[in-house]
């Protein structure tokens, strides 16, 4: 019988639904994301605001939503990933970037870190990488640092629905949680499940 990759909880009988790499039951898909990682010791939380900006004699209003997963633990990596623009493109003609060898991930997500190996060691999980590109395709950027990680979108529209954003960071912590636990436990050939 398999499990759900989340909650652990049964598969049976259901559909198979897919987040960052992960299998995910019924109820991790389309249920709160916060309550049933909050059994693994994980904390997701959303904050809202709006921001007015004035350009000449208009008023232009943006919605933000922030959507904040944090674990128990300090993860011991600060980096931020966006999308990538022609402005990062330019940066990389002169400042190195991890590559993480997937022509996608390459191209779509620009990343901003002082702590490369460590890094480079969670990005080997390509469902990290698919969770990354989730999050930063739904929302505008993602960033680790402490014990959480932060997705934020602004949009000149307001935001309705966070729940995406919720379960791609459930998923997200998930995969920072094994990492932590591959790290503590020394080196090894395996990327992070």
């Amino acid at each position: 019988m398999n499990t759900c990759e989340l909650c652990r909880g049964s598969l049976s009988g259901q559909g198979g639904h897919r987040c960052g790499g992960l299998d995910l039951c019924d109820s991790c898909w389309h249920g709160d994301s916060t309550a049933i990682v909050k059994s693994r010791g994980f904390e997701i939380r959303e904050r809202t605001w709006q921001t007015n900006i004035r350009t000449g004699q208009r008023t232009h209003r943006y919605y933000n939503l922030q959507v904040i997963g944090a674990l128990p633990r300090i993860i011991g990596i600060e980096a931020v990933f966006q999308r990538e623009t022609l402005e990062h493109k330019l940066i990389k003609l002169f400042a190195r970037e991890i590559q993480v060898g997937d022509p996608l991930f390459d191209d779509h997500i620009y990343i901003r870190t002082k702590d490369r190996e460590e890094l480079s060691g969670l990005l080997a999980s390509e469902g990290f990488q698919s969770v990354v590109m989730e999050l930063v395709t739904g929302m505008d950027r993602l960033k680790i640092t402490g014990n959480e990680a932060r997705a934020t979108v602004s949009s000149p529209e307001e935001i309705v629905e966070a729940h995406p954003a919720r379960r791609s960071m459930a998923v997200a912590l998930h995969y920072l949680d094994a990492y932590l636990d591959s790290a503590a436990a020394g080196p090894t050939s395996e990327p992070p499940r």
